[in-house]
């Protein structure tokens, strides 16, 4: 009979090293679905201010949906026509209990309203404060 302590000493190494390889590429896909779900995080934060209200024609005539609260709510306090800094409408939203999501108020705030202004629906003043394009309503 044979010795066959050393085939199987080699094909344990080799089954070892096959798992190794696996574990590495398990690794390597725990990394990306982390960094998708940050993305995705990323995204569903920063997804509400690209929207805007239902009805709501921007300076260039195209109607736009607002969906996102922090959208209405800039709506609503610009409504007015008076313009507004980034500090009033951050002292405003607090005030009305607006839900930034664990987002800082004023930053949050603000990439909105460059979202707002992209789309020309508001306007930043020289005095850089923020009013509703006129058209906009």
């Amino acid at each position: 009979m044979r010795d066959i302590r050393k085939d199987l000493e080699e094909r344990i190494e080799e089954t070892e090293a096959e798992r190794a390889q696996f574990h590495r590429r398990i690794e390597a896909l725990d990394q990306r679905i982390d960094m998708l779900r940050g993305m995705l995080e990323s995204e569903k934060a920063r997804w509400p201010e690209q929207q805007v209200l239902p009805g709501l024609i921007s300076g260039n005539g195209v109607r736009h949906r607002l969906s996102s609260p922090l959208s209405q709510f800039l709506v609503k306090a610009l409504a007015d026509g008076a313009p507004r800094s980034l500090s009033d409408l951050k002292r405003r939203a607090k005030d009305m209990g607006v839900d930034f999501s664990g987002k800082t108020p004023g930053r949050a705030l603000h990439f909105a309203l460059v979202g707002m202004q992209q789309n020309q629906m508001v306007e930043r003043l020289e005095t850089g404060e923020w009013k509703l394009r006129d058209g906009s309503s």
